[in-house]
């Protein structure tokens, strides 16, 4: 019989106990979801916060360093999917920032591009 496996969505905080070994998709939003290294079966003997609180860990760990600095763990939180979900959130929105930061500079380079042909330089 194959040992289960704990897997965790990055995304949305979703954990698992698996049999399948392969790269499994969150049942709540259909991303990838990363192995753990713990196994299920301590995975399993640790308490509600426990879990909890390792869940939290293993999403932190693979948060940006700002968003690590940015969120604190302050004892035992069960809101690992609420932290996830943050995660997600500021990915989201740096690669919005990225976005407008482009569209700001290639408007300012189209109006001095336009002010140029309209007023030349003597």
């Amino acid at each position: 019989m194959p040992k289960l496996a704990v897997s965790l969505c990055l995304q949305c905080g979703c954990h698992t106990l698996t049999q399948l070994p392969s790269i499994l998709l969150c049942p709540r939003c259909g991303c990838p979801m990363k192995p753990l290294s713990i196994q299920a079966e301590t995975f399993m003997k640790l308490s509600g916060t426990e879990q909890d609180f390792f869940l939290v860990q293993e999403i932190l760990d693979s948060a940006p360093a700002s968003v690590r600095q940015t969120l604190s763990v302050h004892g035992s939180s069960s809101h690992h999917e609420v932290i996830a979900i943050l995660c997600h959130q500021v990915s989201l929105l740096k690669k919005e920032n990225s976005r407008l930061e482009d569209t700001v500079s290639w408007m300012h380079q189209t109006i001095w591009t336009l002010i140029h042909r309209i007023h030349p330089s003597p």
